[in-house]
């Protein structure tokens, strides 16, 4: 396995080792593990509504969740009560991975700024009485050190099960041809797939049969879809395709906004999307004036869509759907699973990493953007 393959999957399980150590950690201080509404909404007012690290005001929409003491295998920071500030996005940005007096030392104009700074940070920290200790530095290098060597040694032992197995078919095959056994033909370039939704075929009779073929090719992908996003994110969503509110060409499940969602979808003119979908159902259906919850939210993110669209990495649509209560953050993709079903494996894989990017990009600005609005009007 490639060093930057392996140096991937062993950060992402210390992040998970340091966000369960900090679970309990807030559960040995009798904490609440943080992570709820009521968790932004206290660390906002802790500080006033301001940037511990700048003092200005926080301002909707450019506003990130980041850690005193970061979370790797060196500071060993805990996603914890204590720990995780609301910071505005450019003390964000420029203060990354390092010291946090550091950087409040390199944006402090005057003595009494870094002083009354510092003040506050460090009685915010004692007020949750976060003091983990440094012996969890030695377990966290050690967890680093080892998991990316285990997770090679079972990926070579893997590939050697399946070179096995391809051996042995291949050994069957040959025995078939040799013996005058009829053997499948492999299909031509054009029409192979790795897709199971391959082999689901469109009648060429009524309409009505073709329109519920097209629904059930429809529904198979989304829970292939489905079945792949909670393998690689799980815990995000437990919903399934078919539920309530959800139809046969396409899957939703909550954002954490409102009544907002992250939507897969087959859009008009033969594409495929990933969405973030802003709607808040307690107002009237059909336009709604720039100060409605959803139309103000998304003018907050639309003012970071430089950043936002750099994290996200992909081509973005921003529609304010002017003519709906709704507004909607999109990425398409042309292609039908149903017409072309050769793309089914290709379309699957980019839909199922772009919701990945959304999720991960697009949920902490929306519980952010929460706990600013609950604040408002709180």
């Amino acid at each position: 396995m490639p060093a930057p393959t392996r140096g991937i999957i062993a950060n992402f399980a210390l992040r998970m080792f340091l966000g369960r150590v900090g679970q309990s950690y807030d559960r040995m201080r009798g904490l609440a593990p943080w992570g709820s509404r009521k968790s932004l909404k206290a660390v906002r007012d802790d500080f006033a509504a301001g940037c511990p690290y700048c003092e200005e005001p926080l301002v909707p929409g450019r506003v990130s969740e980041d850690h005193l003491v970061p979370i790797n295998k060196d500071a060993v920071g805990l996603h914890a009560w204590g720990n995780v500030v609301l910071a505005c996005s450019d003390c964000n940005t420029q203060k990354s991975s390092n010291d946090w007096r550091t950087y409040v030392r390199s944006i402090s104009t005057s003595e009494e700024a870094f002083a009354r700074r510092v003040s506050n940070i460090e009685a915010f920290q004692n007020k949750y009485g976060y003091a983990p200790g440094v012996g969890l530095r030695i377990v966290a290098r050690a967890l680093y050190d080892e998991v990316g060597a285990d997770v090679v040694r079972l990926v070579d032992l893997k590939v050697s099960a399946a070179e096995t197995l391809i051996s042995q078919l291949g050994r069957l095959t040959s025995e078939g041809v040799s013996r005058g056994v009829e053997t499948v033909q492999p299909r031509s370039p054009e029409k192979a797939t790795a897709h199971p939704l391959a082999s689901v075929k469109a009648p060429s009779n009524m309409k009505q049969t073709r329109d519920d073929s097209r629904g059930q090719t429809y529904l198979a992908f989304l829970e292939a879809l489905l079945d792949q996003f909670k393998a690689e994110r799980p815990g995000v969503v437990t919903a399934t395709t078919g539920g309530s509110g959800n139809g046969r060409s396409w899957f939703g499940f909550m954002a954490g906004y409102l009544h907002s969602s992250f939507n897969w979808s087959f859009a008009s003119g033969n594409r495929f999307r990933v969405e973030l979908y802003l709607d808040d159902r307690t107002l009237p259906a059909g336009p709604s004036p720039s100060t409605s919850s959803v139309k103000a939210a998304f003018a907050a993110l639309a003012e970071q869509r430089t950043r936002i669209g750099a994290g996200i990495g992909l081509d973005l649509a921003w529609e304010r759907l002017d003519n709906k209560r709704a507004s909607r953050i999109a990425t398409y993709r042309d292609g039908n699973v149903f017409d072309q079903p050769q793309i089914a494996d290709e379309l699957g894989s980019w839909a199922v990493t772009a919701m990945i990017k959304f999720v991960d990009v697009l949920g902490p600005e929306l519980r952010v953007l929460n706990a600013i609005t609950a604040g408002s009007t709180g």
